[in-house]
C-alpha cells in the first residue's frame, strides 16, 4: 500500500474569489495532488497549466485555509497515478489550463477538452481514471468543494489534516 494526498486550500487572489463566490460563498478554490515518492511536491493546474507546487509556495502565496486528505492506495493505483504524472510532467507543455473547463464545472455542465484542466478536474481525473476514487458524475464537472464529500465516503482514508502549513 502506498499513500497519496489531496490537498484542497483557498487563495485570496482574484481568480481565487471568483471560484469561491460562484461555488457559493464557501470553502476551498484550488485543489492539487502529492504522491508518496514526493511528499513536498503536489501536482495541479492554475493559469499557466500543469504546475509543481511547494508547502513553502502556499505559504509564500497567500493561503488563507488549506485541508489535506491523506489516503492509502494499492500497489497498482499508485503506479497509474505516477504513470500519469509522470506523463504530464514530461509534456508539460502539452498541458493546458482552460477557463472554459473552468466555467461548465462551476456550472456543472461536462465538458472536457482533451489535455485541458483546471486544478479540481485534473484531480479528479487521475483519481477516478486510476481507481483510486469512484465518482458519481464526469470528472470535469468537479470542483474544489466537492472534494470534502467525496474524500469523505473514502473507505481507505489514513487522516485529515486542517492547516497542514
Amino acid at each position: 500500500m502506498k499513500t497519496i494526498k489531496v490537498l484542497l486550500s483557498k487563495y485570496n487572489d482574484r481568480a481565487s474569489r471568483f471560484v469561491y463566490f460562484c461555488s457559493g460563498l464557501r470553502g476551498y478554490t484550488h485543489a492539487s495532488l502529492a504522491l508518496e515518492d514526493y511528499p513536498d511536491e503536489f501536482f495541479s493546474f492554475n493559469r499557466r497549466g500543469f504546475i509543481i507546487e511547494t508547502p513553502e509556495k502556499c505559504r509564500r502565496h497567500g493561503v488563507q485555509s488549506c485541508r489535506m486528505y491523506e489516503m492509502e492506495v494499492s500497489d497498482e493505483v499508485y503506479e497509474k497515478i505516477h504513470s500519469q504524472i509522470e506523463t504530464m510532467r514530461s509534456n508539460r507543455k502539452d498541458y493546458h489550463y482552460s477557463v472554459v473547463t473552468m466555467l461548465a464545472a462551476l456550472l456543472r455542465i461536462p465538458y472536457q477538452r482533451k489535455q485541458h484542466y483546471v486544478c479540481s478536474t485534473f484531480v479528479a481525473d487521475i483519481l477516478h481514471n486510476s481507481g483510486a476514487l469512484q465518482l458519481r458524475r464526469a470528472p470535469s464537472i468537479t470542483i474544489p468543494n466537492d472534494f470534502p464529500q467525496l474524500m469523505s465516503e473514502v473507505s481507505q482514508l489514513k487522516s485529515i489534516i486542517s492547516n497542514p502549513f
